[in-house]
């Protein structure tokens, strides 16, 4: 897992099994928000995906830091 890789814990996993459904449902989010206890005006969403990420995470009023994976290469997707 990415936590490993990354050599932390992670405080909160959500995963689209336990919401049901798959992003860019905001149902993901809100389970994921409502895990977190904290204020969604202290949650900072990155992440690549402006359809499957940013879209979702924008309609809840989250500010967002978009990171470009594909910079360095043609095309898209």
């Amino acid at each position: 897992m990415s936590n490993r890789q990354l050599g932390i814990d992670f405080d909160v996993i959500v995963t689209a099994e336990q919401a049901r459904s798959y992003k860019p449902s905001i149902n993901n989010f809100l389970l994921a928000l409502g895990s977190f206890g904290v204020a969604n005006r202290h949650v900072l969403h990155v992440a690549e995906s402006l359809f499957h990420d940013h879209a979702p995470a924008q309609q809840l009023g989250l500010p967002c830091v978009w990171i470009n994976r594909r910079h360095d290469k043609q095309g898209h997707g």
